[in-house]
């Protein structure tokens, strides 16, 4: 696979939080820390994202986006 990601962080996903339309994937990364992605809910099953399989995360500089961390555990972008 070729890509123009620079950045790649591989780890295992650790938790799979569906909603309505979009997922989170929480990632536990190989080198410490933890990652949560977005997905599609399709896209999750196309790609069988699932607890426990080991992942690469491709980040580009003009699709990350930073949230905060709420009080009851979700997070907000605004």
């Amino acid at each position: 696979m070729s890509v123009s990601a620079r950045n790649q962080l591989s780890g295992k996903i650790s938790a799979v939080h569906p909603g309505s339309v979009n997922d989170e994937i929480e990632i536990s990364l190989d080198k410490a820390g933890k990652l949560v992605s977005v997905v599609t809910s399709s896209s999750r099953v196309r790609l069988g994202l699932a607890p426990d399989k080991d992942v690469i995360a491709l980040i580009k500089a003009s699709s990350v986006l930073l949230a905060v961390k709420q009080p009851d555990g979700t997070a907000s972008s605004q």
